[in-house]
């Protein structure tokens, strides 16, 4: 039997503790499985738009609703020259 990779972050863990898989999930949602496996490792950071379909997507195949906060670690870096740049 094929063992499951763990993954550190919250997306990775949702998915292997409720056995969803990467194929399934991405199909579902409208993304790519190569995509969704680069979020799952934390190697990029998802726009809003992909967080809010993963989300719906999640909630339809565990059938209930799952908030995005549950699956992103939902902290935002400001670039510092932007709000100086739009403070004015």
């Amino acid at each position: 039997m094929k063992r499951r990779r763990a993954y550190d972050t919250p997306l990775g863990h949702f998915m292997q503790a409720h056995r969803i898989g990467t194929a399934t999930l991405a199909r579902i949602a409208g993304i790519s499985s190569s995509h969704l496996r680069d979020l799952q490792r934390g190697g990029s950071e998802p726009t809003r738009l992909v967080m809010i379909w993963l989300a719906e997507a999640v909630s339809y195949e565990v059938g209930w609703k799952v908030e995005v906060a549950e699956l992103f670690d939902l902290i935002f870096h400001f670039d510092r020259r932007r709000l100086v740049r739009w403070s004015r």
